[in-house]
C-alpha cells in the first residue's frame, strides 16, 4: 500500500499539519519493526483540469482539420477524418507509451501532455499549419 503525505518546505524542513503527522506516525507504527520502506520527496505539481485538456486537444484538432482540408490532404480521395489526424499527431507526437502502446493525455504527465503539445505544433507545421503556445505567464502580461 502507498501512503502519501503532503506538506511544505519551510527553512528546508517538511512541515505538515498536525492531522497529517498524526496519520503518517499512525501508518508508520502498524508496520513491524524492520520492515523494509521506501520515501520519496517530490515537488507537488497540481493535475491538469479535464477542460484544460478538452481545450488545448480541441485547438490542436480544430486548427489541423482545418489547416488539412484547406491543403486538400486526403487517403484515396477521402479528406483526412478527425479520427485519422489524432491517430496521426498520437504515433508521430509522443502518444506513445514505453511498450509501444497507445497513450492518451489522459494518462499523460503534465510535462508528458506539455511535451506533447509542443511536438504537435513542431509536427503541423511542416504543413504550414500553426497551432498556437499558449503562454503561461498570461496572468503578468496581460
Amino acid at each position: 500500500m502507498i501512503m502519501k503525505f503532503k506538506g511544505t518546505i519551510q527553512q528546508g524542513q517538511i512541515i505538515r499539519p498536525s492531522i497529517v503527522e498524526e496519520s503518517r506516525r499512525q501508518y508508520l507504527s502498524s508496520m513491524k519493526d524492520e520492515t523494509p520502506v521506501t520515501e520519496e520527496i517530490k515537488k507537488f505539481r497540481p493535475h491538469k483540469t479535464h477542460q484544460q485538456v478538452k481545450c488545448h486537444w480541441g485547438l490542436v484538432m480544430q486548427r489541423a482539420k482545418h489547416g488539412f482540408d484547406e491543403l486538400g490532404y486526403d487517403v484515396m480521395g477521402v479528406p483526412l477524418s478527425s479520427d485519422m489526424i489524432q491517430m496521426i499527431l498520437y504515433k508521430f507526437c509522443g502518444g506513445v507509451g514505453e511498450n509501444g502502446e497507445n497513450k492518451t493525455l489522459s494518462k499523460m504527465s503534465i510535462d508528458e501532455a506539455s511535451r506533447f503539445f509542443e511536438n504537435c505544433g513542431t509536427f503541423l507545421s511542416q504543413f504550414g499549419i500553426v497551432i498556437p503556445v499558449p503562454d503561461k505567464d498570461w496572468r503578468k502580461t496581460k
